[in-house]
């Protein structure tokens, strides 16, 4: 069912349109600080927003991962298939939709328990507002998968695009936060429209008896157990922690996971998206070699872009957050809190990167049990640290995230090796070269950290950001290209004979 295209060259394409869809959501929380800063307003909107997006979210997570092998193993059938399933997504969402109408009030105490008043009272006519996009959300999940299985992916990551511009035209046009609901729900409509279209077959059913329509149930459910436990509730148990930390702790906390959201958005979860058609269709002819060099390569990419980035961000936190968010509303006092959130979620995002990649492997090998597992069970241990350590504010949170990704990371590459039976010293040049490449640039950065300090003004930030990134990357792709001096060439040489060894030994 589908085609067998370059995998970079339309990760590329993807990332193009992806990168716009996140600049426009980058440019709603810039407006968002300009305009509320960290204030009980931005609160209020950060969590409604959560709450409608909440459900179309979820399952958007699910539905590619649980539809694209049934659609692929049975072409003759996924037309009824995708129609069964669409059918049914629509008969439950109106109805949810109309229940978190009603129960907005309801809504807006769980996810803000530590609002006042008026707090919880704006945050519930939010939600009322975006409970009106939920259907179309939810249609939208749907008939995403169906472009995704037939190879199409640039037209879905366009049509994302609109859910962007929605907030910015409503604030432009009605001003205030009302305005950024009503463009919240604008957005998600006409995001719902651009996917419509003769390729796609609109003849929603329920059938319950349909042999395709079982299989995606049967593989969605772990899934939405994972994505509802892992992603969704800790969000809510997030938000919910936060709003006890004082008026602007769930804006600072937001602001923070947006600018941690980039690199994630361009690197892994687009080659996650475009390699899980491909990777199905490996799994399906049961190719264990072709598996593991594609997830070898995903794996690669997504390490060599992300481990400078998080580096540089984390030492350079302070100033980042300066630059991209400190004027009008959001003065000096929302940059420590902020910057604060950044600094110890940032060293979580190499375990996010891999954490996707191996998930959608699993997934596509027909393995949903045993990823869903380890993702609840990280769930359970990022909730239960967040509790913990909620005494050190939104340090706490940070931390609880970074050290529950890297336990859920480590268990997911276990099980990855296991399914394509891969040896364990397979990759250790690659990881020792980039581990020093690591260190290198984190020591330039901080060199240059030492003998320059921090500036004002946006111009004079913007250069020493600037100048400290080049310094920290070129060190990096230093090592990376040259990696033949001191104590990094006799640990590859080691490496070298241990790896002639194990071939000698394999041979006789």
């Amino acid at each position: 069912m589908t085609k067998s295209p370059n995998l970079w060259r339309l990760s590329a394409l993807v990332a193009g349109a992806t990168l716009l869809y996140k600049l426009l959501g980058f440019a709603e929380k810039l407006v968002l600080a300009h305009v509320f800063g960290t204030s009980a307003t931005a609160d209020a909107y950060i969590a409604g927003a959560s709450v409608v997006l909440l459900v179309g979210f979820l399952l958007a997570d699910i539905a590619s991962p649980a539809m694209i092998p049934v659609l692929l193993a049975d072409p003759a059938g996924a037309r009824r298939t995708f129609g069964s399933t669409l059918g049914w997504v629509l008969l439950g969402a109106v109805p949810l939709a109309t229940l978190g109408w009603w129960g907005a009030g309801g809504l807006a105490r769980v996810f803000g328990p530590g609002f006042d008043a008026p707090t919880q009272a704006l945050t519930a006519s939010i939600i009322r507002v975006g409970m009106v996009a939920l259907p179309a959300l939810c249609a939208t999940a749907i008939l995403t998968a169906w472009y995704q299985a037939h190879g199409h992916f640039i037209r879905p990551a366009l049509a994302d695009i609109a859910l962007k511009l929605g907030p910015l035209a409503g604030i432009a046009v009605l001003g205030g936060v009302q305005g950024l609901a009503w463009g919240l729900m604008l957005g998600a409509l006409v995001r719902l429209l651009l996917l419509l279209s003769r390729r796609v077959p609109l003849r929603p059913r329920l059938a319950s008896r349909d042999a395709g329509l079982r299989m995606v149930v049967h593989g969605a459910w772990p899934l939405l157990l994972t994505a509802l436990v892992s992603v969704h509730l800790i969000g809510v148990i997030e938000t919910a922690l936060a709003s006890t930390l004082g008026t602007g702790a769930v804006a600072a906390l937001a602001y923070a996971r947006r600018i941690v959201d980039v690199p994630i958005i361009l690197a892994p979860q687009v080659l996650a998206r475009v390699a899980f058609p491909m990777l199905t269709e490996l799994a399906i002819r049961q190719d264990r070699a072709a598996l593991a060099v594609l997830l070898q390569r995903c794996v690669r990419i997504s390490m060599l872009l992300l481990l400078p980035l998080t580096i540089v961000g984390t030492l350079l936190s302070t100033a980042l957050v300066r630059l991209l968010f400190e004027r009008g509303a959001f003065d000096a006092r929302s940059v420590g809190p902020t910057s604060t959130a950044m600094m110890t979620i940032l060293p979580g995002l190499p375990a996010l990167a891999l954490s996707i990649l191996l998930v959608r492997f699993n997934y596509a090998t027909g393995d949903t049990r045993r990823p869903s597992i380890i993702r609840v069970a990280g769930a359970v241990l990022q909730i239960g640290l967040a509790l913990w350590w909620r005494r050190w504010g939104l340090a706490g949170l940070g931390w609880a995230t970074t050290v529950s990704l890297w336990a859920e990371t480590i268990a997911l590459v276990s099980i990855a090796r296991s399914a394509i039976h891969a040896p364990r010293d397979r990759d250790w040049r690659f990881w020792l070269r980039l581990l020093v490449a690591g260190l290198s640039c984190g020591a330039a950065v901080i060199l240059g950290r030492s003998v320059w300090p921090e500036p004002d003004g946006t111009g004079p930030l913007f250069g020493y950001l600037a100048a400290l990134t080049l310094l920290g990357c070129g060190a990096y792709a230093a090592v990376l290209v040259v990696g033949q001096v001191g104590a990094v060439r006799a640990g590859w040489a080691l490496l070298r004979r241990r790896g002639r060894a194990g071939e000698q030994e394999a041979a006789g």
